[in-house]
């Protein structure tokens, strides 16, 4: 018998499995009438991914062999899966490992719609059209990733800064488990990567913006009732001359 974890595992992915369906389906069919002939899937681009690792809930399967889950700075709950759908523009089952971030989604999307990314502000995303678009020699706009101000990556190597303990060391080249700390082999290599942080962390300091905040927020809509779904949204637009 499953237990009450593994139930509630089984029952997210399904619903995100039909819900993602439909929303194809609709893609693919706006009208409902199984003619794909004004399919509208073609100019959409649908990215498919989470924001972190696995959870560190034992009912639920583990991160393989990748170290950490969900708000951990390991591999475990910061790797996770991107899937991008561009019919006639992506090309089908290719596979990149180059780094990327879904910071990047916006200045990405920016970019392939022929808009501007704002200059007035920093934007921690780059554009990664090139690696979904499989252009030869694409590499991550990535030199160096930063995690929050816990952790910095550059290439294969990856300082990690936990809340307790000593900094530690990784080659994920040769280590994706992250089960050896590279640290007192390599103090130079520690050092070059804690000054990139700790000027990462000044930076973010120097740059910080306040917070959006709105006195006595009030909801827009007080019921779903009236809503349409996006399929009979898309036939009214149609209906319309």
């Amino acid at each position: 018998p499953w237990s009450l974890g593994q139930k509630i595992q089984a029952a997210m992915i399904t619903i995100a499995d039909r819900h993602l369906g439909e929303l194809l389906d609709t893609l693919s069919d706006p009208d409902g009438d199984g003619e794909t002939s004004d399919s509208i899937l073609e100019q959409t681009i649908v990215f498919f991914t989470s924001d972190n690792g696995g959870t560190s809930n034992t009912a639920y399967p583990r991160n393989g062999s990748l170290k950490g889950y969900k708000t951990s700075l390991y591999e475990g709950g910061l790797r996770v899966p991107l899937i991008v759908s561009w019919p006639g523009r992506i090309p089908a089952g290719r596979v990149t490992h180059e780094i990327a971030a879904t910071i990047d989604i916006f200045p990405t999307l920016a970019h392939l719609a022929g808009a501007r990314v704002p200059t007035d502000r920093i934007i921690d995303g780059r554009d990664i059209s090139p690696l979904l678009l499989a252009e030869p020699g694409a590499r991550s706009p990535h030199q160096v990733r930063y995690y929050e101000v816990e952790g910095v990556r550059r290439g294969p190597w990856k300082l990690v800064k936990p809340p307790k303990g000593k900094l530690e060391l990784y080659n994920l080249q040769t280590d994706l488990g992250e089960k050896n700390d590279l640290a007192s082999r390599f103090p130079e290599r520690v050092a070059e990567l804690k000054a990139l942080l700790d000027q990462h962390a000044a930076a973010l300091k120097a740059n910080r913006r306040p917070a959006a905040f709105v006195k006595h927020p009030k909801p827009l809509l007080q019921t779903a009732e009236g809503v349409p779904r996006l399929r009979d949204y898309l036939q009214d637009q149609n209906r319309r001359p």
